[in-house]
């Protein structure tokens, strides 16, 4: 059930605008993602719509999408300041400063606030050094056809 300005709407119910007759459906979901995990955010909020007059329960927009805020630093404020940089995770190879989140390729001092990167994080070329070139990223075993004994299987 949904409830309205005080109307409690279900369906088959009376359309709640005046000098109509029509009487509520389900509305049509928008933005569906019931084939990943349903029932989905959209089909279970999505309403109720009148099959006369076409008035819905919910006036419902779809959220802008807004930026993340970066705090920007004033460009001196840092300037005799010292970062590094991280990557999000062991398979993304692009580093971010640590001081400003922002992306840090090829430069020597953070794009945003001008601090000195003394320190780059490579992700997963450290573990490519470890297991040797062209080799299983998993389990360090050579790559190739996994019927030949000691290439990878993973």
């Amino acid at each position: 059930m949904f409830k309205c300005e005080e109307v409690e709407l279900e369906e088959g119910s009376p359309c709640p605008q005046p000098d109509c007759s029509g009487h509520m459906e389900v509305a049509p979901s928008k933005n569906c993602s019931c084939h990943i995990s349903p029932p989905c955010g959209s089909c279970v909020d999505a309403g109720y719509v009148c099959d006369t007059c076409k008035w819905e329960s919910s006036d419902r927009e779809e959220p802008e999408w807004e930026p993340p805020v970066i705090h920007r630093r004033e460009k001196d404020s840092c300037r005799n300041q010292f970062t590094s940089t991280a990557v999000d995770n062991p398979f993304n190879s692009t580093p971010f400063t640590v001081c400003c989140r922002i992306a840090a390729i090829s430069t020597d001092r953070c794009p945003n606030c001008g601090a000195q990167i003394t320190h780059h994080d490579d992700g997963l070329a450290a573990r490519r050094r470890e297991v040797g070139p062209n080799n299983c990223l998993m389990c360090g075993k050579k790559r190739g056809n996994p019927a030949i004994a000691g290439n990878c299987h993973c």
